[in-house]
């Protein structure tokens, strides 16, 4: 026969997290003292003998000493259980209707994100394919050069950022909007890489264009919780244009090193991923990312370390003075670690 108890002793009983898990242990099977102690992690043993006073009615001593759940005890963990699946089912709901309130606009720009990291997969097997296929015809192409890379291949790269800023948008991520626009521009950026496929870049282009128009409509913007405040500390501002427009000059340089020919795969790979990531560094910052995105600059300006002596190598095809080409170069280097550090400098204090 089931032992009844008030409803008023009952939720006393069963309001404090540490009860809860008490009875939850002696459902699995029958505890003594010291090894409810053990499990519940508690140091008093006062603490833990106030606890099951209050469980009195709901847990029993049994002659060998342990402790078990009365059949009260084992209706009360049941009722916990369905409270805490309505909870759950609650929550579930809250997602639901936050979900189903998103605008269209949002709705479309997560669309947008899916097709875009969609477009980037097929430019990534695309180009492994025709890697494979010119090595089989033993007519390597400019791809073919970098298949021992394709690990870090950037359009896998665009693929994985798309699909986590699709994610982050219906879930309502503050910091899936920067992940749209850093995302566009190192697409965007990539199109200064050495590929012999350019129709799926072009339609990637096409989609990141689109992508950054939608992200930047109100309706969107007010859903993450962005909101645009056009002033910034000046060095920052400084630092992240000093970043991007590093970047882009080193990507440029790449492409002169592809049009000219004479470097090896290792070499060109260091110019182009440096000068990419510096670019996206820029972005970064001039998103307000500061401590990212300036330290980004300065790693990726650093390494790989043969980048320097790249610069003075086409350098030297303009300009005959070496003095020059070596005091050019290192300027080249030493921009992007100065926006990188002017970025780090604009880091808001931390007051204590």
């Amino acid at each position: 026969m089931i032992e009844m108890v008030e409803s008023s002793e009952l939720f006393e009983a069963i309001s404090h997290p540490t009860r809860i898990k008490i009875l939850k242990i002696l459902e699995k099977q029958p505890a003594g003292f010291a090894s409810l102690k053990r499990q519940l992690d508690i140091d008093s043993s006062g603490n833990l003998d106030y606890h099951l006073k209050k469980l009195e009615k709901l847990v029993k001593v049994r002659e060998d000493g342990l402790y078990a759940l009365t059949d009260a005890g084992k209706e009360a963990l049941r009722s916990i259980e369905t409270i805490e699946a309505w909870k759950e089912i609650g929550k579930r709901k809250v997602k639901i209707k936050l979900f189903a309130k998103a605008p269209k606009e949002v709705s479309f720009l997560a669309l947008l994100e899916f097709v875009v990291a969609l477009v980037a997969l097929a430019a990534t097997f695309s180009r492994i394919w025709l890697v494979f296929i010119s090595s089989l015809m033993s007519r390597p192409t400019v791809a073919s050069h970098f298949s021992w890379l394709y690990i870090l291949d950037p359009y896998a790269i665009v693929a994985s950022l798309a699909f986590l800023s699709a994610f982050g948008l219906l879930q309502r991520k503050s910091w899936s909007w920067d992940l749209v626009i850093v995302q566009a521009v190192f697409a965007i950026l990539h199109g200064f890489f050495p590929i012999d496929i350019r129709t799926l870049w072009i339609a990637l282009v096409i989609l990141e264009l689109i992508a950054l128009f939608v992200a930047s409509r109100p309706p969107v913007r007010g859903f993450i919780g962005k909101k645009y405040d056009l002033a910034m500390p000046r060095l920052a501002l400084l630092g992240g244009i000093i970043d991007l427009a590093s970047g882009v000059l080193s990507l440029s340089i790449g492409s002169i090193i592809v049009s000219e020919g004479g470097l090896s795969a290792p070499s060109l790979i260091s110019m182009l991923y440096s000068g990419l990531l510096v670019a996206t560094g820029g972005m970064l910052i001039l998103l307000r990312r500061y401590t990212l995105g300036g330290a980004m600059a300065i790693i990726f300006s650093l390494f790989p370390f043969p980048q320097l002596y790249i610069i003075i190598q086409i350098l030297s095809n303009f300009i005959p003075s070496l003095v020059i080409n070596v005091f050019v170069g290192f300027l080249m280097e030493a921009l992007p670690i100065i926006g990188g550090i002017l970025a780090l400098l604009s880091r808001p204090k931390i007051r204590n």
